[in-house]
């Protein structure tokens, strides 16, 4: 999916539409960036991220007009756009920040519960979530 967009970024920036660089800026941000980074908090950790970023160093190259030599840690910079690691991060950390303060979304409020449920985990002295969002008195 990524290398088709890429393609559509090849095109927009060739001589046939000739885009300036703020569109193709905003469109590897909404195409690319996007797609690559989809439940980014899931799987940020895996090993198998260091397969896309080919993908999304070759959409970078297009925005920048950088050559393929060129080193990719600093395509991000010239771009304008946080490195990937650190949108990774940032993802993960805000996630984390919504369900301390209480915003559960329905996935983890299920995962809470069914750990609260069935588990029977030990009681921490400073609890994680303070609100509950149901009434149920668990056992």
């Amino acid at each position: 999916m990524l290398t088709s967009y890429v393609a559509l970024l090849r095109r927009l920036a060739g001589s046939g539409c000739g885009a300036g660089a703020t569109t193709l800026r905003t469109s590897t941000l909404a195409l690319v960036h996007s797609t690559a980074e989809y439940c980014a908090p899931v799987w940020c950790r895996s090993a198998h991220t260091r397969l896309i970023d080919p993908t999304i160093n070759d959409a970078l190259r297009i925005v920048t007009g950088c050559l393929r030599p060129s080193p990719a840690d600093y395509l991000p910079i010239l771009v304008g756009i946080q490195p990937d690691e650190l949108r990774h991060n940032g993802a993960t950390l805000s996630l984390a920040r919504r369900a301390m303060d209480g915003a559960w979304t329905p996935a983890l409020l299920s995962a809470h519960l069914f750990i609260e449920c069935r588990c029977q985990a030990p009681q921490i002295e400073t609890p994680i979530c303070t609100r509950r969002t149901t009434t149920h008195q668990f056992i």
